[in-house]
């Protein structure tokens, strides 16, 4: 009887879940991210729900496959790819099919999932090393399977331990996709490298409005405009203002004749929270050098920063609004007339480590979210038309 109120309580709770966005997911996992009848986590270890939304590439299943085996029995896993939508059409209930799973697994726990790896240590180590655990000496090498760091001489001159890794593509502190191998001293980073790019939104269905020719420019501007706020929310949410992410992500779900006003008052909020400016001037500055290579413009001496970047989009989504309800609305679908700060992802791997080198990986972290990566563009393509 104690068991079934338990049970109970735990299936009206809101459903713990680790989101693994791929290629056109971003929509749907922001739609799961911020239902109220879910806890979207942080880390594998504290979720009972793996979804996974949109195309994941063939070199990163291993990766999907090493956080679903990171989860606490017991635990379920939901496959989930967007169909790409109408412009202006809600989303399908993706909560109500991860509730779901989420109460089968509870009322049955013999149905976890198991492991999809063998259970193995990150790298050889039996019989390896001065006394057959992996190690080097007193220090280095992989003891036990895991890497130990090493002294060398960092970029100040000092003999300092080296920690050498490789973070991503789910981690969710970095845009999804992004796979880095840095190395780093202390919390510095001094080396890195792309190993593979972040996943772009370009052919996300929340961009269908960049294509809809049968939208009129009003609606066309609007649905532009909630798609600001799409952008903004994530940045808030990662930055620990996660009440002001979620205002914005449910004010890109406002009535057509009231979005101007809530924007507006989504940038009084903004503007009353004291502790942005604290979080996001000054933060995550990106060099003027970098910002040519990878064709953005810098205006006057503007640092491009992450409050730059937060009240770039904030001031887009009200333009836009303002123009559908002055019936001015712009017209051009083409991407790089709306986001002319849309990236190449051939420029953003020969550059993003200049641009990490030297920084703590709090602001690191902070310099990603800072770069407009919502629209990158495919390898290969021109920066500037």
């Amino acid at each position: 009887m104690a068991m079934r109120r338990l049970l109970a309580l735990a299936r009206r709770a809101p459903t713990p879940v680790f989101i693994v966005t791929g290629v056109g997911g971003f929509e749907d996992a922001a739609e799961l991210r911020w239902n109220e009848r879910i806890h979207a986590c942080d880390t594998p270890r504290r979720a009972s729900v793996l979804v996974v939304a949109g195309q994941i590439r063939p070199e990163d299943r291993q990766a999907v496959a090493r956080v679903h085996d990171q989860m606490p029995h017991p635990r379920t896993t939901v496959w989930h790819q967007p169909q790409v939508r109408p412009a202006g059409e809600e989303p399908n209930q993706l909560h109500s099919l991860v509730s779901d799973a989420y109460g089968a697994v509870l009322a049955d726990p013999s149905t976890s999932k198991p492991d999809v790896l063998p259970d193995q240590p990150p790298a050889p180590w039996r019989g390896r090393g001065d006394h057959g655990q992996g190690g080097e000496g007193m220090m280095g090498g992989v003891p036990y399977g895991r890497p130990m760091a090493m002294t060398a001489d960092d970029r100040d001159g000092l003999a300092l331990d080296a920690l050498r890794f490789t973070v991503g593509p789910f981690a969710p502190m970095l845009p999804s996709g992004l796979v880095l191998a840095v190395s780093v001293q202390g919390d510095v980073i001094q080396q890195a490298r792309v190993e593979r790019p972040p996943f772009s939104r370009r052919h996300d269905s929340s961009l269908a409005v960049l294509h809809d020719d049968e939208r009129n420019p009003a609606d066309h501007a609007r649905d532009l405009s909630r798609l600001c706020l799409r952008f903004l929310a994530p940045i808030l949410d990662l930055i620990g203002f996660g009440p002001q992410a979620e205002r914005a992500f449910l004010t890109s779900k406002a009535p057509d004749d009231a979005l101007l006003l809530r924007i507006e008052q989504l940038a009084k909020v903004l503007r009353l929270s004291p502790g942005l400016p604290l979080a996001t001037r000054r933060v995550g500055v990106i060099p003027s050098g970098c910002l040519d290579a990878l064709g953005l413009s810098q205006e006057s001496d503007e640092l491009f920063d992450l409050e730059h970047r937060l009240m770039s989009l904030l001031a887009k989504a009200r333009m836009l609004a303002d123009d559908a309800a002055s019936s001015t609305a712009p017209v051009s679908r083409d991407v790089r007339d709306v986001f002319p700060e849309a990236l190449d992802s051939l420029a953003l791997e020969s550059v993003l480590p200049e641009i990490l080198v030297g920084k703590e990986w709090r602001e690191a972290v902070m310099t990603l979210a800072a770069l407009p990566l919502d629209l990158l563009q495919p390898q290969g393509s021109r920066v500037r038309p």
